[in-house]
């Protein structure tokens, strides 16, 4: 039976195909020059300064959506969940660009750098080259890199390409063959999704049995299924202090609230 992470991938191949009708790569890459050049790297800049001042970075995620979960967020208003993050102390913002899927849209990457100063992660499938232009053309500082559904040469092409163009790359890993398959990557963020995104089932300690096999000098990433303070307590006590939270805030009615009651 074809898992839900094929079907996205497949749709993500003929939604790139239907973008680069209307904007081809060139587009995207002749508009940099004509801009003010960005903070380059700032994202990992803004976490190890965040891991250095407080102890913990949050990377808050807005989602309206999920195929698992349906709608998650009913009175879903992109620019005041950024507003709402940005004030309770999030690190650095997640924003959900899919739109098959999580309801999510490039443009929103626009619309939340109006309102915060934070840097943004796009949070989507990365699978052609040509979105990680898009993404520094919607004003992204970070892209995600998807080890499960990339081979080692894709993740090392799309690295480089994000280097080049100043994005920072947090690669995720559910697995050990899939840290294996990351092994030769720069980037120093690894993002341990404790959700295995072919059967949706979570498991927060998989963050720790993985994070204990990656070397020191990176910063562990954990991902998905962090709902209490006991889990938070669980990941510091074995070296994790980044958490990408998402679902736990959207289902709240002021996600920036939820977020600093959770971490303070």
């Amino acid at each position: 039976m074809e898992n839900i992470l094929t079907k996205i991938c497949d749709t993500k191949k003929d939604e790139v195909a239907e973008q680069k009708k209307i904007h081809n790569q060139d587009f995207f890459i002749d508009s940099f020059s004509q801009r003010p050049v960005a903070k380059e790297f700032f994202f990992k800049k803004k976490i190890l300064t965040d891991l250095n001042d407080k102890g913990s970075a949050v990377i808050a995620e807005i989602k309206k959506a999920s195929p698992s979960k349906g709608i998650i967020s009913k009175d879903f208003d992109v620019k005041k969940v950024a507003s709402s993050y940005t004030i309770n102390g999030a690190s650095c913002l997640s924003v959900l660009t899919d739109n098959q899927y999580f309801m999510g849209d490039i443009s929103y990457l626009n619309l939340v750098k109006n309102v915060t100063d934070l840097p943004i992660l796009r949070k989507d499938f990365i699978i052609d080259q040509y979105q990680i232009y898009q993404s520094k053309f919607y004003k992204a500082d970070c892209i995600l890199l998807i080890a499960s559904i990339l081979d080692s040469s894709q993740l090392l092409e799309f690295e480089s390409i994000a280097h080049t163009i100043g994005l920072d790359v947090l690669v995720e890993i559910h697995d050990v063959d899939e840290l294996k398959k990351i092994e030769n990557m720069k980037t120093s963020l690894i993002g341990i999704n404790n959700r295995n995104l072919k059967s949706f089932q979570t498991d927060i300690t998989n963050s720790i049995n993985l994070g204990k096999l990656i070397p020191g000098d990176k910063i562990v990433v954990t991902e998905s299924g962090i709902n209490t303070k006991e889990d938070i307590d669980l990941m510091k006590k074995n070296k994790i202090n980044t958490f990408l939270v998402g679902e736990r805030f959207m289902r709240e009615s002021d996600p920036g609230s939820a977020l600093k009651l959770l971490f303070e």
